[in-house]
Parts: structure tokens; C-alpha cells; sequence
């Protein structure tokens, strides 16, 4: 399952824990973010193990986040 961001500091334990990072902004209204959301998911679980986190940053809690990167 794809990992919901909560923090700015959660994302940075994550980048410290994880070799590979995906971030993954979505927003609950956008109909392309729910499109790619199934293929997310796919990413996840096919790269388990692997070293490689996805995770989802919803731009309406985090706007600061997505206007970083």
C-alpha cells in the first residue's frame, strides 16, 4: 500500500530510511490523480522489498511540500 505523507518530517525520515523515494502529489478532486493512483499502488508492491517507498503527498494538506519540489 502506498504510504500517505503526514509531515514534512515524516518525508524526511523517509528519505533518510529509503534509498529511492517516490513522491507521488496527488489532490482528492484531481481525476488524473485518481487515475494513477492503481499504478502507484503497482509500483509499491511490485518494488517491495527492494528498497524503494512510494508515497502520496495530498497538495491540499501539503502545499508547501508541493511547491518545494
Amino acid at each position: 500500500m502506498v504510504t500517505p505523507l503526514t509531515s514534512k518530517e515524516h518525508l524526511s525520515q523517509e528519505l533518510i530510511s529509503s534509498p529511492v523515494v517516490l513522491l507521488d502529489f496527488y489532490a482528492d478532486w484531481c481525476g488524473p490523480c485518481r487515475m494513477i493512483a492503481p499504478l502507484m499502488e503497482e509500483l509499491q508492491q511490485d518494488n517491495a522489498g527492494r528498497g524503494v517507498k512510494v508515497l502520496k503527498v495530498n497538495i491540499d494538506e501539503h502545499p508547501d511540500l508541493a511547491e518545494e519540489f
